[in-house]
C-alpha cells in the first residue's frame, strides 16, 4: 500500500511527502520543510491499493519537526473524508475491532462541508 500527501501552506507546496504514521487525528510524513511548528496547511492525501485509489482532505498543522520529517494534526476534515479515513483505519488494521474500540464518540475536530482551496483561506 503506498500512501502520499501533498502540503499546500500559504507560499509553497511539498508533494510528494510520504506517510510514515496516519491516525484519526493526524499524520507524520517524510518531508524536509521550512515552516515552522503551529504553521497550518492544506493536507491533500491519497493511498493506492490494489485497484483502488482514496483521496482525503483536511486542514491541519505542524506539530513537531524532525530531521526527516514533520507531524501534523487534524485541524478540520470535510465529513466524507473523516467516514473514509476512518474505514481505511478499520480496514487495514491487523486488530480493527481494537481501533474500533478506540475511535471517539465525538469528531475530535471540527468537521465542515468542505475544504477550501483557495490558499488566502487556509
Amino acid at each position: 500500500m503506498i500512501q502520499q500527501a501533498r502540503l499546500d501552506f500559504k507560499s509553497i507546496s511539498y508533494d510528494p511527502c510520504h506517510i510514515k504514521d496516519i491516525s484519526l487525528t493526524g499524520m507524520f510524513v517524510y518531508c524536509v520543510i521550512e515552516q515552522q511548528i503551529g504553521e497550518k496547511c492544506i493536507v491533500r492525501y491519497s493511498q493506492t491499493c490494489s485497484n483502488s485509489y482514496f483521496y482525503y482532505r483536511a486542514k491541519a498543522k505542524v506539530v513537531r519537526k524532525t530531521n526527516d520529517g514533520i507531524a501534523i494534526q487534524f485541524v478540520s476534515m470535510p465529513m466524507d473524508s473523516y467516514m473514509l479515513l476512518q474505514t481505511t483505519l478499520l480496514y487495514g488494521s491487523s486488530n480493527p475491532l481494537g481501533i474500533g474500540l478506540e475511535l471517539p464518540e465525538n469528531c475530535p475536530y471540527e468537521i465542515t462541508i468542505d475544504i477550501s482551496s483557495d490558499r488566502e483561506k487556509k
